[in-house]
C-alpha cells in the first residue's frame, strides 16, 4: 500500500487532494503544519509527500530541506496558491 502525506494548513486542500488521490492501494494522512509533517516523516516512511509552501511552524521549503535528510528517497510535490515569487515564503 502506498503511503501519502498531505501537509497543508487549509482543510479544503486536504479534502480536495484526498478525494482526488483516494484509492484502495493508497493510505492518505493529513497534517496541518510543517513540524507535524516532519515528526510523521521521522516516525515512518512515505511514498509521497505533498506540501504547501506557506504553513505555520515550519514552512514547506524548510520541510523539503529537512525531509531529504530524514527520508532521502521520498518523492515530494510542493504546492502554493501564491501567484508570484514575491508571495512565496
Amino acid at each position: 500500500m502506498k503511503r501519502i502525506l498531505i501537509a497543508d494548513d487549509d482543510p479544503d486542500v486536504h479534502r480536495l487532494l484526498a478525494a482526488a488521490l483516494e484509492s484502495e492501494d493508497r493510505h492518505i494522512e493529513s497534517v496541518y503544519d510543517g513540524l507535524t509533517a516532519l515528526q510523521r516523516l521521522e516516525a515512518a516512511p512515505y511514498d509521497l509527500v505533498m506540501t504547501d509552501v506557506n504553513m505555520p511552524g515550519l514552512d514547506g521549503m524548510a520541510l523539503l530541506e529537512r525531509l531529504h535528510k530524514v527520508r532521502p528517497g521520498v518523492k515530494v510535490v510542493v504546492m502554493t496558491v501564491a501567484n508570484t515569487p514575491a508571495n512565496i515564503g
